[in-house]
């Protein structure tokens, strides 16, 4: 089982932690409806090509406002990056039939906002170009094309991300606000894989001065470091997420002024690459004199089975608050108990409709199996999805308002039906009671 540890505050300051009762929490997490407005459009991707009509780049590089879905399954295998530079979208894996949608070769990059990406799957690989592999993330939501129009307003929910040579997924760049990042799996960054750097295998990087960041009902799995890591000036939640095999750290901090982070409800379990002295939560020794204005707040977060060690934090090297200084109505706090059981139920591109690959990781977890990877082949690559097609029976009218609802739009109601279907579970934006509308859609 997993030890429960409890929490205590670790040099704090007392007249400075009084102020904070007085400070309002910051309100995380994307506020979007994606490509969903009255001039949009829905676009269809029936082909697997990287470019052409019918693919999925030209989709995402159409003008407006656009909703994108599918009516076929199997590997997108990109020649080169596919950046979102145009906002208002919707890319709804969930619309394609079994097994799903995997992203190959290249990354995705969001450079706008108001974004949705929903039940797809990024296992971009190596390059033979070490200056790629420098920045070869699965997903990278970041620097913004336009910053007049900085990129804000992401929500990425149940996507399966793995075998990036950089960061599996990469949260930063100037002006970045309000990204979600909910029900997911992130997992197998590879470590000898080409990066400049040399090893490598991280997971999440938030970095410097993004603001609003929601990282929550998430499982990562064998990744070396960034579980996630958070960087000065960030504010973020990072909560009921699923930490497993994370071989030096798992939650951890870069030190530096202005964090702000609510840990909460987050489960560590030691794995097979994990040193044996692991912490749920991390800093360096120098965190306290270089971030003196941190605000941290810490609760039911569990570590370590496995470990001889079993600490929560390293003690005298992080400060604790009373006070969660980051907040979202994007999630709604569990208890560190039930969240393995969410994640098997509900993370993941189609949890109810695992790939090998995912069916995999969550086995591993289960088992105490799995490893550290160098490279895909060591995970079973190449993938051998197939490749099915079906037709799409997509509601009339599709983006207007959906009859007895509080400006709840058709297309949002069958999308919303969709996940459910593919396992995901309800969302603030797709409540459980959705599916009693889904008589009136063919109305």
């Amino acid at each position: 089982c997993i030890a429960i540890i409890a929490l205590g505050f670790i040099n704090m300051h007392a007249a400075y932690a009084e102020t904070l009762s007085e400070l309002p929490a910051i309100e995380a997490g994307a506020q979007t409806r994606g490509g969903v407005a009255n001039n949009a459009a829905v676009l269809i991707v029936s082909n697997l090509a990287d470019s052409g009509p019918g693919s999925l780049r030209v989709a995402v590089e159409n003008q407006g406002p656009r909703v994108i879905v599918f009516t076929i399954s199997g590997i997108i295998r990109l020649k080169s990056d596919l950046p979102i530079t145009s906002p208002f979208i919707t890319i709804a894996g969930q619309t394609a039939p079994s097994p799903g949608i995997t992203i190959q070769g290249a990354k995705l990059t969001v450079l706008t906002h108001n974004v949705i990406l929903q039940h797809l799957a990024f296992r971009p690989g190596t390059s033979i170009d070490p200056e790629i592999n420098r920045n070869r993330d699965a997903v990278s939501i970041g620097r913004c094309v336009d910053c007049r129009q900085p990129t804000q307003d992401v929500r990425i929910e149940n996507i399966s991300a793995s075998w990036a040579v950089d960061e599996v997924v990469g949260i930063w760049g100037n002006g970045l606000v309000r990204v979600t990042l909910r029900n997911s799996i992130i997992s197998e960054g590879l470590k000898e894989a080409g990066h400049p750097k040399g090893n490598h295998s991280m997971g999440l990087l938030i970095g410097q001065h993004v603001q609003g960041i929601v990282v929550a009902g998430n499982l990562f799995a064998s990744n070396m470091r960034r579980n996630p890591v958070i960087s000065a000036g960030a504010s973020v939640i990072v909560a009921n997420n699923f930490i497993y095999n994370p071989g030096r750290a798992a939650i951890e901090f870069y030190p530096g002024p202005l964090i702000r982070a609510s840990l909460i409800g987050n489960v560590v379990k030691h794995g097979p690459n994990s040193k044996p002295d692991l912490t749920a939560i991390q800093a360096p020794k120098s965190f306290l004199r270089r971030s003196p204005d941190g605000l941290i707040f810490a609760d039911d977060n569990q570590c370590c089975a496995g470990g001889t060690n079993g600490e929560t934090v390293a003690t005298n090297v992080l400060s604790f608050i009373r006070y969660a200084p980051v907040k979202s109505s994007a999630w709604e706090i569990k208890p560190s108990a039930s969240v393995w059981p969410w994640i098997k139920s509900h993370a993941g591109s189609r949890p109810q409709d695992r790939d090998l690959v995912d069916n995999r990781i969550v086995n591993e977890v289960w088992a105490n199996l799995g490893s550290i990877i160098d490279s895909p082949a060591d995970a079973g690559a190449p993938l051998n999805l197939p490749s099915r097609t079906h037709e799409l029976e997509l509601p009339s009218k599709p983006f207007a308002t959906l009859a007895d609802s509080i400006d709840m739009r058709r297309i949002e109601a069958w999308l919303c039906a969709r996940h459910l279907e593919v396992g995901g579970p309800p969302t603030p934006e797709c409540p459980q009671e959705m599916n009693l509308y889904r008589e009136k859609l063919t109305q």
